[in-house]
């Protein structure tokens, strides 16, 4: 067994700082023991006894949760001590604390993680995230289009894999386009071998995913509703349950349907049983429904924001309920 805690390295300076420090202290000749100069760090999470097996997993886990952490800056502030009568002396930090407590947020998951039993499947094997964009839109670069490719690029800076994914050119190899239940529970004959059974396939994988639609009519597009009836196959076998869901939608006016729209989206996704999230993420606020634009997008001051703090939301949902996911694959 080894005894292991998980910090951040100091600079020269700061350390030749809490060296100072402590050399004014042990003028007052403190019977205490003091920390080597070289030894000096940053605690995030001590983790006592580990298995020394255990080791390069709990390294690789906390190396996949903190990839594409951007970088902040942090100061000494302050000092203090604990226990009465005092027992531990402490220097404290001032500056990006929120990025900082983000950086502690996402070593707690991979530890809370890499301890369950789960842990050879997920963690010793490398696999990371995977969220999804479902583009619902049958413009491959439109407005609905621009606001997926914000949330996967956001999801790709926390750490995720992602993948885009055209409805409309899936749905138009189809003999078959729209549901028509020939078969309960569903065969998936009528997409056996297309472009649309091999993006389910696909879905099978997803620890999230984003679903896009223009208004059309105060609903979701007729491709991407035909495109979700295909998927009567994937909730006879679990294959979506508690993977974790949101929405962007954009529309021709500002009030031209995307609420009713982003709601027909979350009930799609609720009937497989999936988690729906809206557009809040801690440091943001609680967030939204989900989020909506008015086209053209880009013209739109807050959607990026709002498309950005969304697929943050789905990112951290999504490896919170790891676990749970994989009771049901």
């Amino acid at each position: 067994m080894l005894r292991l805690f998980w910090a951040v390295n100091l600079t020269v300076g700061v350390k030749a700082s809490v060296a100072a420090f402590q050399d004014e202290l042990k003028e007052f000749r403190v019977h205490a023991k003091w920390v080597e100069q070289e030894n000096l760090h940053l605690t995030v999470k001590f983790l006592g006894d580990v298995e020394v097996d255990l080791v390069p997993d709990v390294v690789g886990a906390v190396r996949l949760n903190l990839k594409g952490l951007p970088s902040f800056g942090l100061g000494l502030h302050g000092c203090g001590s604990f226990g009465r009568p005092a027992r531990v002396l402490w220097v404290g930090v001032k500056g990006d604390t929120v990025s900082f407590a983000g950086l502690v947020q996402r070593v707690d998951s991979a530890f809370r993680y890499i301890f369950s039993r789960f842990k050879a499947l997920l963690v010793s094997e490398g696999i990371g995230m995977l969220i999804l964009g479902l583009n619902g839109s049958p413009h491959k670069n439109g407005n609905t289009a621009q606001l997926l490719r914000i949330a996967l690029a956001e999801a790709e800076r926390q750490g995720a894999r992602t993948e885009f994914l055209q409805v409309s050119e899936a749905m138009a190899g189809l003999k078959q386009v729209y549901c028509v239940h020939c078969s309960t529970p569903c065969k998936g004959t009528c997409y056996e071998g297309t472009l649309v059974g091999e993006m389910l396939e696909v879905l099978r994988q997803a620890d999230g995913m984003i679903l896009g639609s223009p208004v059309y009519f105060g609903t979701v597009s007729g491709q991407l509703k035909s495109f979700w009836d295909k998927t009567r196959r994937l909730r006879k076998d679990l294959a979506l349950l508690n993977v974790v869901g949101g929405s962007v939608v954009s529309g021709g006016s500002r009030f031209g349907g995307q609420e009713s729209t982003t709601r027909a989206l979350q009930e799609m996704m609720l009937v497989q049983g999936m988690t729906v999230v809206g557009d809040g993420y801690m440091g943001d606020d609680a967030g939204h429904s989900g989020a909506c634009a008015k086209a053209p997008v880009d013209s739109d001051p807050e959607v990026a924001q709002r498309v950005q703090i969304l697929a943050r939301r789905v990112y951290q949902v999504a490896y919170a309920t790891r676990e749970i996911r994989a009771l049901s694959r």
